[in-house]
């Protein structure tokens, strides 16, 4: 069952949409996901060496996925997720 709702991790819109990801479909821990969120401001702080042993396996390879796919959703995904489509789940 998908959590409803979304957590306020970083105020960049997609880094917060992909970190919220790792919560609902990841089972991701939010305490560990927010003291690594702060510290994200651009696509090189996204996942930098200092912060490598905060995160999960499971988290480092989502982030690394999802990166691969980063120019690919701009052409493929043409409507954004709404909340209120998180919370039909």
């Amino acid at each position: 069952m998908f959590k409803k709702g979304t957590y306020k991790f970083n105020e960049d819109a997609n880094f917060n949409f992909q970190l919220n990801r790792v919560v609902m479909w990841g089972n991701g821990d939010p305490d560990e996901i927010k003291s690594v969120a702060k510290g994200i401001t651009d696509s090189a702080s996204w996942v930098s060496i200092r912060d490598i042993d905060l995160l999960t396996i499971g988290m480092v390879n989502e982030m690394f996925i999802e990166n691969q796919n980063d120019d690919v959703a701009d052409k493929v995904y043409k409507v954004q997720a709404s909340q209120h489509d998180f919370d039909m789940f």
